[in-house]
């Protein structure tokens, strides 16, 4: 029964284009229930359109089946309803949940351009999944609700979530990486919501936009496990600048030996 309320704004409303990412953590044994239709569900991020069903509504989930995947089949999805229960144009962008069990961060991000309707979904940076649906301007007046159903009795995501940020621009897979792997300053362009949870201790989860739309925690529990921001270096073991400490290779290897220039002989004669 742990959530966070985040509500509803002026600036996650009337939405064009947008994006918005959060780090999470599964564990290895992660399960979903599927004993019941309540549970075969675990709402990340929720922008529910209840009570006002004509409302677009989206949510970056992990489920079971559906939109056409069979019973069984657990997936990452980001559910997108531009135009409420009615209008037929929701769109389901899915990735198998496999590679996100090994117990480590990522980094999930959504966008969507509103001049085509194309949405993508990415993992790490990496583009997973992709497709295109309504465009135009959606209405989306209600609060966001981090780890439940917006019900707030259903549900319930098992997991760790880290640095939620939203944005009412079109973030680019550069502009993902970045964000990835540089801590926000708070102000960048286009940020509308940052929440990076590093308060520590309390009830609230402070908006460090400057935007004021300061989230509140129900029942979930601080912890001191975090991703880790990489070390960037040359990864290559061969090269004379080898970084032990690096865990992302920048592109920087040199040093490589060099005594001259020389070819391999193959003598075919047999032993």
């Amino acid at each position: 029964d742990d959530y966070v309320s985040i509500p509803g704004s002026e600036y996650f409303d009337n939405l064009g284009d947008f994006s918005f990412s959060t780090w999470i953590r599964l564990e290895e044994n992660f399960s979903l229930s599927t004993g019941n239709s309540n549970s075969s569900n675990q709402f990340i991020i929720n922008k529910d359109h209840h009570p006002t069903y004509g409302n677009a509504s989206f949510s970056l989930r992990i489920q079971n089946g559906g939109d056409g995947l069979p019973d069984g089949t657990v997936s990452l999805a980001w559910l997108f309803n531009p135009d409420g229960n009615n209008g037929g144009n929701d769109l389901t962008l899915h990735t198998d949940i496999n590679g996100l069990l090994d117990n480590q961060w990522h980094y999930i991000s959504c966008t969507r351009k509103q001049s085509n309707g194309e949405l993508k979904l990415y993992i790490d940076g990496n583009i997973v999944d992709s497709g295109v649906t309504l465009s135009g301007v959606i209405s989306t007046p209600n609060q966001f609700i981090v780890g439940s159903h917006v019900f707030t009795d259903r549900s319930f995501f098992k997991g760790k979530v880290d640095n939620f940020n939203f944005w009412n621009l079109t973030l680019s897979q550069q502009e993902i990486l970045s964000n990835m792997n540089t801590p926000l300053a708070g102000d960048e362009e286009g940020l509308v919501g940052y929440w990076n949870f590093n308060e520590g201790e309390g009830n609230n989860l402070t908006d460090l936009s400057g935007n004021g739309n300061d989230g509140t925690i129900n029942g979930a529990t601080w912890s001191g496990d975090v991703p880790t921001p990489p070390v960037f270096g040359c990864t290559d073991t061969y090269a004379d600048n080898y970084n032990s400490e690096a865990t992302s290779d920048d592109g920087s290897c040199s040093g490589y030996p060099n005594n001259g220039d020389y070819s391999l002989y193959f003598d075919r004669d047999l032993v």
